[in-house]
């Protein structure tokens, strides 16, 4: 992954849902999906309806910490009480309880950021508590991909010695990931200059709440 690649993630998802987490301790694997993002593999129509998604994957060591203030914060997690016991008061990882563990969200992203290690150590500021769900603890920039990014109340930091990008089920490459982009800013443009017009496009959400100024 170069660095065009990560500012393009970044933009796109820090506007975007988090929809998906997963994890799975026997594959060493870790899974964010989000949706509602400027990326499109259609350059002439609409965008189709997987368009806008896109799943990142950790590996190779896979790291999930949570950070946050109270444990009310926590429900998106939708832990029963015997889980959250152990979790959060006799300091087990929750892939102890759970080896494999999937969550439905929808969650808004707010800051998204990639090996940013000053915004890392910002959390710990910002936040009281910090629990590592997956992993081993985070030290001394370990991780040859670091990954940290806010919703709501909470934030959530990721980390792997091996990351991948999926659309749909399908890999994507740097290049595909630059493409989808420049493909969302065609559509873009075409869905303002049709507005208001027999050509106009469906409504799209993504598309109002960024007005073509």
């Amino acid at each position: 992954m170069n660095h065009e690649t990560m500012d393009i993630i970044e933009d796109v998802i820090s506007q975007g849902i988090w929809d998906w987490l997963e994890f799975n301790s026997a594959s060493d694997s870790l899974y964010f999906e989000f949706f509602n993002l400027k990326l499109s593999s259609n350059l002439i129509l609409e965008p189709s309806s997987y368009d806008g998604e896109l799943t990142i994957r950790f590996g190779e060591g896979a790291y999930l910490a949570v950070y946050y203030n109270d444990k009310d914060d926590l429900g998106f997690l939708n832990l029963d009480d015997e889980a959250l016991e152990k979790v959060f008061n006799e300091n087990i990882q929750l892939s102890e309880i759970y080896p494999y563990f999937f969550r439905d969200l929808a969650q808004k992203v707010g800051d998204f950021k990639f090996q940013d290690y000053d915004f890392l150590k910002s959390l710990d500021f910002q936040f009281e508590n910090k629990k590592v769900l997956l992993g081993k603890p985070y030290i001394n920039n370990e991780f040859d991909f670091l990954l940290a990014f806010t919703v709501d109340n909470i934030a959530l930091v990721a980390g792997g010695n091996l990351i991948n990008f999926f659309n749909d089920s399908e890999s994507l490459s740097d290049e595909d990931i630059k493409k989808a982009s420049n493909n969302w800013m065609v559509y873009y443009l075409k869905y303002w200059l049709n507005k208001g017009t027999p050509n106009e496009y469906k409504k799209d959400f993504l598309c109002e709440e960024n007005p073509l100024k």
